[in-house]
């Protein structure tokens, strides 16, 4: 009677091939996640600055012109984690940190008055800032810039120092 089952060699052989297929499998993967991060951090960076026009249009310019206007007045909300009570312009969430007035510098002040930016928070990519100007303001091609090293690996071009800081 022959017995049933696999010789060693051949289990090993098996998770060999499945072991290649992992470290083969795992960068395109975490490709994947960043694409997404990505898509959801600028279709998130267009809700916030359409939902922030629809406010300023709607109500008195001079009352939301200084630091009284917050993501609380805002049609549009984020999952925030941060525990920030009140008025706030600055929203964390799992893996970035929006804000709706990035810091300006005075050669920028009138190109950036509406903008509103994204930070990643955490992993390869920490620090790399998006920043959505609105389509009113800016050409198709440059509604939305990135600052930092790994813009690249969005696929974004770099928009160098005239690029807003998101703290």
């Amino acid at each position: 009677m022959k017995k049933r089952g696999f010789t060693l060699p051949e289990i090993l052989v098996a998770v060999l091939i499945i072991a290649i297929l992992v470290v083969m499998a795992v960068p395109q993967y975490e490709k994947a996640v960043e694409k997404s991060r990505k898509a959801d951090v600028l279709s998130t960076l267009k809700k916030l600055h359409e939902s922030k026009m629809r406010m300023l249009d709607s109500a008195d310019m001079l009352v939301y012109a200084d630091e009284t206007f917050g993501m609380e007045n805002l049609d549009f909300t984020l999952p925030c984690t941060n525990s920030v009570s009140g008025h706030r312009v600055k929203c964390e969430t799992k893996d970035f940190a929006f804000q709706l007035r990035p810091k300006l510098d005075s050669s920028s002040a009138d190109k950036v008055k509406n903008a509103v930016c994204a930070k990643r928070l955490a992993g390869d990519y920490k620090d790399t800032v998006f920043v959505y100007y609105g389509e009113a303001e800016q050409n198709a091609d440059d509604r939305f810039v990135c600052k930092g090293t790994h813009c690249e690996i969005y696929g974004m071009t770099n928009g160098g120092s005239s690029v807003p800081a998101c703290s």
